[in-house]
């Protein structure tokens, strides 16, 4: 037998796993500065590339930390960056494969050391591993004339990426009483993406939130929504596309106290996607009246992306300090990292859980700093117009204090939720065929009794019949049968 084949080209999920890696190291201060107490400590980590070989992924990623702490000269803050490579096991990948990876900080750790902090972070990573490149199925086979094949179409949409723009955006913000910023960051939310001839036209807001001192030393948050519409330089068919922006930079100025203003700078990486619809139309059984043989079947499965959303949402909580700690004056900062466990989507709403580590910086009464650090769990239903069985959500949120008393705090903790929906769709398809001695048979006309929700193709397969001699014979009987259904053949 010659067969005939066609390729498909959908992106294959060849295989996902989660993997932690420990990362740890010593954050020396800036030069000049040293570090004897440590108030506040937060961590992002970013993966850069992931190389996958026989059997293994090499992992290379940064984590950032930032630190709020106090030396002899007061409270400032500071950054720190540092690389790290992991290797992990990855069963069934290969060379040549495509792989995508999401961390998170799962629990984070800083000591005092000599010469600045030490810290110790464990990173949860998920890598999702896929393939682009065609498999074959069978087309027909070269002199077999009453092949009958047995097809069946499913739909994916691939992810295609546009380009990506750097925009640097400048605002200045009315606000008295600032004579320092300690810390700034910003969390960015694109609400729409419209292209036309001239380009990609996104708007959103960029979330402010920064840590600042007034000129009698007081430290207080500061958190401002600054709406955005930018138009990028990016090539795209006329309609709505995705966008996705990452904040490489946010940086908050004051002029001065005396001129109550702030103005504040951000660069930001903007990613445009498109997305191409196929229809795959696979083999999944075959026979042939004349020459006996069995079917190779293969299994594929089939990952596609139905978009991405971005959702908002606020958690009112109540945090109380412990009996052991000293009476609270006022809040300096409230600062939280989200870790998701569970994201879960149907038709109506998307679920996201997960737990905020929850940073309280306080004055005491006695003009002494304190810090306090708990985990507060969530579960948050958010509007979906869209199912999948493969969500993926990242999470980035701010806080802010409302309210106070000696004992306890209210916080209002905004959260950005970005969800890419992505589905897996397993296809069982022929991708060959062993030959075998045909089946004996006695030529006539006979009653054959179709199973319920059999077709055409499974009758003409069992009494190896053309499916055009059963429907010539039967034209009066509709797809799919009834147990027991009586159907004419002629073998």
């Amino acid at each position: 037998m010659e067969l005939v084949w066609k390729e498909l080209d959908p992106v294959r999920l060849t295989g996902s796993f989660e993997s932690s890696v420990l990362v740890e190291g010593l954050l020396p201060p800036p030069e000049g500065r040293g570090v004897e107490e440590i108030l506040c400590s937060d961590a992002t980590v970013g993966i850069d590339t992931v190389k996958l070989g026989d059997g293994c992924a090499e992992i290379f990623g940064t984590i950032t930390a930032k630190l709020l702490v106090r030396d002899g000269e007061g409270i400032y803050a500071f950054d720190s960056k540092a690389d790290f490579t992991h290797t992990a096991e990855a069963e069934g990948a290969s060379a040549g494969m495509e792989a995508s990876a999401s961390a998170s900080v799962r629990s984070l750790k800083m000591q005092l050391a000599e010469g600045g902090a030490a810290m110790s972070a464990e990173i949860s990573i998920f890598v999702t591993m896929t393939s682009e490149t065609p498999f074959r199925v069978i087309g027909g086979v070269n002199g077999i004339t009453d092949l009958e094949l047995k097809t069946e179409t499913a739909s994916a949409i691939k992810r295609t990426v546009l380009g990506s723009e750097k925009l640097r955006m400048r605002e200045e913000l009315a606000e008295a009483g600032i004579a320092e910023v300690l810390t700034c960051g910003g969390i960015v939310t694109v609400r729409d993406a419209i292209a036309d001839r001239d380009g990609v036209t996104v708007s959103g807001v960029l979330m402010l939130n920064a840590l600042t001192k007034d000129g009698d030393g007081r430290i207080s948050s500061l958190q401002r929504q600054v709406p955005f519409r930018e138009k990028l330089g990016i090539e795209a068919s006329p309609g709505r596309v995705e966008c996705t922006a990452v904040p490489l930079r946010t940086e908050l100025h004051t002029l001065g106290e005396e001129f109550a203003i702030a103005a504040m700078e951000a660069e930001i990486l903007f990613t445009v996607y498109g997305s191409e619809r196929q229809e795959l139309t696979f083999p999944t059984d075959a026979f042939s009246p004349s020459m006996g043989f069995d079917c190779l079947i293969d299994e594929a499965e089939i990952l596609s992306y139905s978009g991405r959303s971005s959702h908002q949402a606020q958690l009112k909580e109540t945090l109380d300090l412990p009996d052991s700690m000293a009476e609270m004056a006022y809040p300096m900062l409230a600062a939280a990292r989200p870790q998701i466990t569970a994201v879960e989507a149907d038709e109506a709403e998307l679920t996201v859980s997960g737990i905020l580590t929850t940073t309280v910086v306080y004055e005491s009464m006695g003009a002494n700093v304190y810090s306090y650090t708990d985990d507060i769990p969530f579960s948050v239903k958010l509007a979906s117009e869209y199912a999948c069985n493969m969500p993926q959500a990242q999470c980035a949120c701010a806080v802010q204090v409302t309210g106070s008393t000696e004992r306890s705090l209210q916080l209002l903790i905004n959260m950005q939720f970005d969800i890419d929906r992505l589905d897996t769709t397993v296809i069982r398809t022929v991708a060959g065929l062993a030959e075998r001695e045909p089946a004996a048979r006695t030529p006539g006309l006979i009653i054959g009794f179709a199973s319920n929700g059999e077709g055409v193709f499974d009758i003409a397969k069992r009494y190896s019949v053309s499916c055009e001699s059963v429907r010539r014979l039967n034209p009066d009987i509709a797809e799919p049968f009834v147990e027991g259904e009586r159907l004419l053949l002629l073998v």
